[in-house]
């Protein structure tokens, strides 16, 4: 749980990780298969070139991956002064372990790699590739100093299947695994989403060493054909649940953005305060966009205000017109043919 003056005075380094491992699982709305590889390290280079932009120099952002990008990509990371690592998928499960976002684990061996080696007080932040920065980090930053880890809640019903779990189902698993977890009439977990776990360097390694006694539970339960948790936030929500961090503490500065409209859209979300956008269905359009300004050695507009308005309208938050005709099509669409009205969450 968050303590007040917790973590050091500011003196520790900061770094901002991204992990990306390529797999043959489903990714929906990433692309073409054979054009995925592409889209994550273009998505990769433009978080890493937006951040830099509005938050200068002093955050260092580290990429672990288990493959090199294309050559674009890699001059915008070098621009951006990444650091890449190549690391082994030591948790990579079965083919047949989930059918979607098998990659998502692969920030248990980026945070495994790290906790030997950063300091008490260094701030880490884990971020997803599709992440789009459109203002400094210090607020987050001052965030993760005060203690506990950061993470974006996501308020989802009890009965919403999230990577086939919903928050109730994990808290059985949790208990069937643990004896630990909500049970009778004790309201369910949060469901915290991945796009963003901020911590400090001293509470990374407790959290490694929590969520490898859950890893191996969890593959003990896939081995005797039980349910069990399919992705890195099944996993992460167990490690909040038992440390008490129940409040969306980066809901601040992040949000998920489902850049389509109403009412499974929400452009809505975004607001001024905001440091950074997650933008799930936009990995293969908005972000690309972005990318291309980048890799095309063409100034960005200016950090501040104006910025973020172009960024905006790359990204479809604020439509252009040829986007509005997108939209309008989707409506008939859901109106007519696909009926269904429940939210997607980004899922």
């Amino acid at each position: 749980m968050a303590v007040e003056g917790g973590g050091a005075s500011g003196a520790g380094r900061v770094l901002v990780v991204i992990s990306y491992f390529a797999d043959s699982s489903s990714y929906p709305r990433s692309g073409r298969p054979e054009d995925r590889d592409g889209i994550y390290w273009a998505n990769i280079a433009t978080s890493a070139a937006t951040l830099r932009h509005v938050d200068g120099p002093g955050a260092e952002i580290v990429v672990f991956a288990g493959n090199d990008p294309p050559g674009a990509v890699t001059g915008v990371l070098a621009d951006a002064g990444v650091e890449r690592r190549h690391r082994a998928f030591d948790h990579r499960p079965p083919d047949d372990f989930y059918h979607r976002y098998l990659g998502s684990l692969y920030v248990l061996d980026a945070m495994e790699a790290l906790a030997g080696e950063v300091a008490d007080d260094d701030v880490l932040v884990f971020v997803d590739p599709d992440v789009v920065w459109v203002a400094p980090l210090e607020p987050l930053v001052a965030e993760v100093r005060r203690g506990g880890i950061v993470a974006y809640h996501l308020d989802v019903p009890e009965t919403f299947p999230m990577c086939h779990l919903t928050r109730r189902a994990q808290g059985d698993v949790l208990r069937e695994m643990t004896g630990r977890g909500p049970a009778g009439d004790e309201p369910a977990y949060r469901h915290f989403g991945g796009e963003l776990y901020g911590m400090l360097g001293a509470e990374l390694r407790t959290v490694v060493v929590e969520l490898a006694e859950l890893w191996g539970a969890t593959l003990e339960r896939y081995a005797r054909g039980r349910p069990h948790f399919n992705v890195e936030e099944h996993l992460m929500n167990a490690v909040l649940w038992s440390r008490g961090e129940q409040e969306g503490r980066a809901n601040r500065y992040i949000e998920r953005i489902i850049t389509a409209p109403p009412p499974r859209g929400s452009r809505q979300r975004e607001r001024p305060e905001l440091l950074a956008w997650h933008l799930p269905i936009e990995k293969d359009r908005g972000l690309l966009r972005i990318f291309r300004r980048v890799a095309s050695s063409r100034p960005l507009p200016p950090p501040g205000p104006r910025f973020r308005r172009w960024a905006a309208r790359r990204v479809g938050i604020r439509p252009t017109p040829g986007r509005w005709l997108t939209d309008r099509a989707r409506t008939l669409y859901w109106a007519t043919v696909d009926r269904r009205d429940t939210p997607t969450y980004g899922i």
